[in-house]
């Protein structure tokens, strides 16, 4: 089982790997716990997903930042997503 952490001040590990897909929210957290994905991810939270936050002074809902392959094709998602 993976464990949640900060991504940054305002976006955690669990909140950009969440999914309503329970039968695949593990394995997606296991694929994204990926040091190269992670450090991706990061660096999307430290570099646009702040700043935006900071701007706005405003709370920003994230509802889906990282799909695995397998439960982007068991919600249909297009094979060229960035999600993946």
């Amino acid at each position: 089982m993976v464990s949640d952490f900060k991504f940054s001040e305002h976006f955690s590990f669990f909140e950009m790997t969440t999914t309503e897909n329970r039968t695949l929210l593990e394995a997606n957290r296991l694929v994204f716990s990926d040091k190269g994905k992670m450090a991706r991810g990061i660096l999307l939270c430290e570099t646009i997903l702040e700043p935006i936050r900071v701007h706005f002074n405003s709370p920003v809902s994230i509802h889906s930042a990282y799909r695995c392959e397998q439960l982007n094709t068991a919600i249909g998602g297009s094979k060229t997503s960035q999600h993946m």
